[in-house]
């Protein structure tokens, strides 16, 4: 099943309207609602994802707010993508971006959340939820442009 959450009523209509004339719309569910809310009920229902991508509000708090939650969301070895989180917006203070600076004060001090590699503008990270060996600091490859941003962020 994939849940399909959008704050804005017209174009969650649109998304439903286009997704309808696919194959397998109807394991869709289109939701108009806050997405930290809508969080909140899918840990409480006991829902679990093998994927989650995460593309809403970009700022920090938003973005954090995700972050704290997807352990309780995440099936062991699933994987989380989040957009903008490679944006030149993340190292400007002035900016309202904090996607990456929310996923380093959070996912980035969680053995469990490995990062996996950037795609354009996105960061996936893996969650394995059982840690038997982690990896140290110093192992784990970042893109240099995340490197670059996290300098710039640290001052």
């Amino acid at each position: 099943m994939i849940e399909a959450v959008d704050i804005d009523l017209i174009t969650n209509i649109q998304a439903r309207e286009t997704v309808s004339k696919l194959p397998g719309a109807e394991r869709v569910n289109f939701v108009v609602m806050d997405a930290t809310r809508r969080l909140d009920e899918l840990i409480q229902m006991g829902r679990k994802f093998g994927f989650l991508f995460v593309d809403h509000w970009h700022g920090y708090d938003a973005t954090h707010d995700v972050c704290v939650r997807l352990d309780k969301l995440l099936t062991d070895k699933a994987f989380v993508l989040f957009h903008d989180a490679i944006n030149p917006g993340n190292a400007d203070p002035d900016h309202p971006y904090g996607v990456f600076p929310a996923i380093e004060d959070t996912l980035a001090k969680d053995d469990r959340f490995v990062f996996a590699g950037n795609f354009g503008c996105c960061a996936l990270y893996q969650f394995i939820e059982r840690v038997e060996t982690p990896a140290a600091p110093d192992q784990i490859q970042s893109p240099s442009f995340i490197n670059r941003l996290r300098r710039k962020l640290q001052g």
